[in-house]
């Protein structure tokens, strides 16, 4: 849930207990409880409307004699208004939550309390913040409070660092640490990841310092409210400035004072542009000074006016209890009107909220089938596309066969009986080679109409290719040819690849061969075909006499093969050297499918 969504919520509630309360006439304890159990990350985002809140709760207790809900209630207003800056208005709500809570001898809550009344009065009295400090230590370690000792350690800390001393306060600080990481959930550990980070920016290791405001950033960005970011964000401005980089100190300054929400916590405000105000004058800046300068005070004045307001409201708390007082009567022949209204219209609410739900749950099936038609639909027309291509491609190989295939068979036969019957004639070596040059463009043919008849081919067919390739070019004898047996860590059916991609290695081999023996003066050519995890591979090797491969002056025929290689998606690989040249060509292999029926099926041509 984002920070917007959350305070709108917070905001909803707020309204409703509210609403609830004017509605029922009459104060009850479930709806004490359900406010008091908003908790401080609640008040903390939203701190005007929770002093409003918890004043109304703080006097419906009293109606109820309900002292449980009233001190839980006054302690939360106390922290309320202690953030909005009514410092005495705070001290006056603890002090009463103090008094109920000893009646109750509630230990945990006293603890808690005393704590928090010390934390509160450590700018205006800071011995009697020490003094009241203790006082919740002491009640807390003899409990064993563990809660309550995270947060009043953390608190500790804090005065110690204000009277001086920093080493005490690390410990008090390590120690609230050590406690809040126990609970996977504490809202304790960026406090004191901030305490310790201040400690760290005095004591110049700013690198920890960052480190762990950073940390805290992180753990900052999962609460509900805007009080910890706005808080962050201004400690960041001083570790910068205690770093001497006050540019970056002020925009960081800036940046709090921009963050929404900001208006409503006046001690940061004010301290923001108070700082502010000193980087200005430290520039010599005076025009940007005198404006923070402005601002600051304009923050602090508001905050002892709220003071003021504090009182008014007091007494303007008081004149409407009497008031309500008188009309509790008259309100009491409206209650079942009212209680039949609020249950109406809860029940109203409800119901939209059960049709809203079924409306989205059925828009999200009509989207999941709408999703599933076109997904159809796609795989529908890929599978009609590849048919269309396939027939294609079968309809090309044919052609290729019944025209070209056998008007070169027809050439090389007419070229063979010319040879034969003029054996002594000098043309006879010349319709030689014209045949023999005509069984191998056959033979091009032949492999090119095989690669057209299937989309995939496996290796023992890519093998039984090599196989015819090499009794083509060892015909002299004077080269020794080998194929190696494949390396495979499958069966060869299981192993297939684009027939594409088969042509390539075909082509390369071929190539590969051929330069071997006519340029390389290769006696021996070894060929291996390969696959691993990552693909196939076809890997030719020759004894020649090798060459450079980092001369431009290669011949086209190695920048065919890379061309070939890369095209369709594989990795070309050349070494050479005195002892020989080695090729390698590598590809992407699919394993455990077997391409059956749809491609097999298909007639081929035979050449």
């Amino acid at each position: 849930m984002n920070r917007k969504s959350s305070g709108t919520l917070w905001l909803a509630l707020t309204g409703f207990c509210l609403l609830a309360g004017s509605l029922a006439a009459q104060p009850s304890r479930q709806f004490v409880d359900s406010c008091n159990a908003l908790g401080a990350e609640r008040i903390f985002a939203r701190i005007v409307p929770s002093i409003q809140l918890y004043r109304s709760v703080v006097q419906q207790s009293r109606e109820l004699g309900y002292p449980e809900g009233e001190a839980r209630a006054l302690e939360s207003l106390g922290l309320a208004q202690r953030l909005a800056g009514q410092l005495d208005a705070s001290v006056e709500a603890e002090l009463q939550a103090i008094r109920l809570y000893e009646q109750l001898e509630d230990r945990h809550a006293l603890a808690r309390i005393w704590g928090s009344l010390g934390y509160g009065q450590k700018q205006r009295d800071l011995p009697r913040a020490l003094q009241y400090m203790s006082n919740g230590i002491r009640i807390a370690e003899q409990d064993r409070d563990s809660l309550a000792l995270e947060a009043l350690y953390n608190n500790y800390g804090v005065l110690q660092e204000m009277q001086g001393d920093l080493d005490s306060a690390r410990v008090f600080y390590q120690r609230a640490l050590d406690l809040a990481t126990l609970r996977p959930d504490s809202s304790g550990v960026p406090f004191c990841l901030n305490h310790l980070a201040g400690l760290d920016a005095l004591a110049g290791d700013f690198g920890m310092a960052r480190a762990r405001l950073t940390r805290s950033d992180r753990l900052r960005r999962g609460e509900s409210g805007q009080y910890g970011r706005i808080e962050n964000t201004v400690l960041w401005g001083d570790t910068w400035l205690a770093e001497g980089q006050p540019d970056s100190a002020l925009a960081r300054y800036r940046e709090a004072i921009a963050i929404p929400g900001a208006s409503e916590q006046k001690y940061l405000m004010s301290y923001c542009y108070g700082k502010m105000a000193e980087i200005h004058e430290q520039k010599a800046d005076y025009r940007e000074a005198l404006n923070s300068q402005r601002a600051f005070q304009v923050w602090r004045d508001s905050m002892q006016t709220l003071e003021r307001d504090t009182r008014i409201s007091a007494l303007e708390l008081e004149f409407e209890t009497e008031k309500k007082d008188r009309l509790l009567a008259e309100n009491t022949l409206a209650l079942a009107r009212r209680d039949r209204l609020l249950v109406s219209l809860v029940s109203l609410l409800l119901l939209g909220v059960v049709l809203l739900l079924v409306g989205l749950w059925q828009l999200k099936l009509k989207r999941e089938r709408q999703r599933q038609a076109l997904a159809f639909r796609e795989q529908t027309r890929r599978a009609e596309n590849e048919r269309r291509l396939a027939a294609e491609r079968l309809r090309i190989s044919r052609e290729l066969h019944d025209n070209i295939g056998s008007q070169l068979t027809f050439l090389v036969g007419t070229l063979d009986t010319l040879g034969w019957r003029m054996p002594a004639d000098p043309l006879a070596k010349r319709l030689k080679e014209l045949s023999t040059y005509g069984r191998h463009t056959l033979a091009e043919l032949r492999g090119t109409v095989w690669a057209m008849q299937r989309e995939h081919t496996s290796l023992t067919q890519v093998r039984d290719r090599l196989a015819e390739l090499f009794q083509r070019s060892d015909r002299d004898g004077l080269t020794r040819i080998e194929l190696a047996e494949p390396e495979l860590p499958e069966s060869l059916d299981d192993c297939e690849i684009g027939a594409a991609q088969a042509l390539t290695l075909l082509r390369v081999a071929q190539e590969a061969v051929s330069n071997a023996l006519r340029h390389a003066h290769a006696t021996r050519i070894r060929l291996a075909l390969g696959s691993d995890t990552q693909g196939i591979w076809l890997e030719v090797c020759d004894d020649g006499s090798g060459f450079d491969p980092g001369l431009s002056t290669q011949g086209s025929g190695l920048m065919s093969m890379r061309a070939r290689c890369e095209e369709h998606g594989g990795q070309f690989w050349l070494t050479s050297d005195a002892d020989g040249t080695r090729i390698r060509c590598e590809f992407p292999v699919v394993w455990g499918k077997r391409r059956i029926d749809r491609e097999r099926a298909r007639p081929e041509v035979d050449l």
